[in-house]
């Protein structure tokens, strides 16, 4: 599973082209580098994979807090038309989530995991709060039966 954040391109009208940039984040990092989680153990799309059988649910929550400063530019920002700054704090909710979901699978040692069907959740009561609601079904890889010792 992974998620990259998109290339941005900008058109220039009928028959002027167009250029292609990459873009930067909103926290100044480099798009192909930010919030990407590539572990084949975690996927949002359902199990297909017959070897593996459902033994429960896994879910997990983080919260990041909403600046008070922050709150109040995207607002404005948003007014005139522009973008605010939101997105990369459900980003990080998202992705450390996704990174606490690793890290429970990891917990397991010895035995077989994955976690599949991953659904998100963001939850903003208060202002300055965002919380951030991921679950999803876990997985173990069947044993195949010990067939017995011939005479």
């Amino acid at each position: 599973m992974s998620q990259i954040n998109s290339t941005v391109s900008r058109g220039r009208g009928r028959g002027r082209g167009s250029a292609t940039s990459r873009s930067k984040n909103k926290g100044g990092n480099a798009p192909d580098t930010v919030f990407i989680v590539q572990d084949a153990r975690l996927s949002t799309q359902d199990n297909k994979d017959p070897l593996y059988t459902e033994i429960g649910v896994v879910h997990t929550s983080e919260s990041v807090a909403i600046n008070i400063v922050r709150g109040t530019v995207t607002d404005v920002f948003n007014i005139v038309g522009l973008s605010g700054f939101n997105n990369t704090l459900f980003d990080t909710a998202r992705h450390n989530c996704l990174v606490n979901m690793l890290a429970k699978l990891t917990s397991f040692t010895g035995r077989d995991l994955k976690i599949s069907n991953i659904r998100f959740e963001a939850i903003t009561v208060d202002p300055t709060l965002i919380t951030m609601n991921a679950y999803g079904t876990f997985l173990e890889k069947k044993v195949a039966p010990v067939a017995p010792a011939q005479k």
